[in-house]
């Protein structure tokens, strides 16, 4: 039974909940971002939370996703129905290049070593705390 779906903003502020989806799916993936669809009646206040850039969770998960599209769909058996799908937060690094920068030449990076370590630094890197004023990511831990 799906409770509620909590729904954040594109600045992570809670916005609001979807109580009422006729269908969830929501897959985690290990080696891949994962993707969800959220299925419910059209509503003035689905129609509010359930944008393209907005994130959601499900209650009791610590998986969040962006909402990528958002389709209208009316059929006999359900009436209007509001489809959200997206891939989970992870595809955030996904949507931008991973590069070293040295002086005027921007050059892949090649690493070494301890995957985990150099997950951390591409990531510091390209979004965190190590990136360019322009790239950081706030809040990103």
């Amino acid at each position: 039974m799906i409770e509620f779906i909590e729904i954040y903003n594109k600045n992570r502020v809670f916005t609001g909940v979807i109580d009422n989806a006729i269908s969830l799916i929501w897959q985690e993936e290990y080696y891949t971002t994962g993707y969800f669809e959220i299925y419910t009646a059209v509503s003035a206040n689905a129609l509010n939370l359930l944008k393209i850039g907005n994130f959601c969770t499900k209650n009791g998960d610590n998986h969040a996703g962006i909402i990528e599209s958002v389709q209208y769909q009316d059929s006999a058996q359900d009436g209007a129905v509001i489809i959200a799908r997206g891939r989970m937060a992870k595809s955030i690094l996904d949507r931008r290049l991973a590069y070293s920068l040295s002086g005027h030449t921007i050059t892949p990076q090649k690493m070494s070593g301890n995957v985990a370590v150099a997950v951390q630094t591409v990531v510091s890197n390209n979004a965190g705390t190590n990136a360019s004023a322009a790239r950081k990511l706030s809040g990103l831990a």
